[in-house]
């Protein structure tokens, strides 16, 4: 699963054209779930470009330490929880690389997959807005994530949609 991405590439593709400006963008080669992350999500008015909360609040609960930093892809038609997500809550979550762990002679060892040409890509992700009574209103995200391919295959069993 991606559980650590990076994002320090200051374009977004052209062809996403986010309408709006998220404001203060910030960049990491280490983002952690909970930490706000550039992403471009769908709106009636088009692609905008928001910050998001990475690790989604889903509407029954009230507490952020039980949000989900993936969704499997497999599993997203099949649950009601993402119903509405998958009608009104897509976006996609930029980065230049994703970090996975290797177990290898009892140890674990950290590779960073990107791109071969180097550029960003895009994840596919789920938004929420979650509000409840103590923090009021707060935009969360998950990475939807699927099957390895044949390249990462030999690295983990999962990867981010991209």
């Amino acid at each position: 699963m991606c559980g650590r991405f990076a994002q320090f590439s200051d374009n977004i593709p052209d062809r996403f054209r986010p309408k709006k400006n998220a404001g203060e963008l910030t960049f990491s080669f280490n983002y952690a779930p909970s930490q706000k992350i550039k992403t471009v999500v769908s709106t009636s008015e088009g692609p905008e470009l928001k910050l998001l909360r990475w690790g989604l609040v889903s509407s029954w609960t009230e507490k952020l330490d039980h949000d989900l930093i993936n969704v499997r892809r497999e599993t997203l038609a099949k649950k009601h929880t993402f119903e509405t997500m998958l009608k009104n809550g897509r976006c996609l979550i930029f980065a230049d690389g994703f970090y996975e762990w290797r177990q290898t002679g009892g140890k674990k060892h950290p590779w960073f997959i990107r791109l071969r040409d180097g550029k960003p890509m895009a994840f596919a992700g789920l938004w929420h807005t979650h509000t409840d009574s103590k923090t009021g209103a707060i935009d969360t995200c998950a990475i939807i994530t699927t099957a390895s391919n044949a390249l990462m295959l030999p690295i983990h069993d999962r990867m981010p949609a991209i």
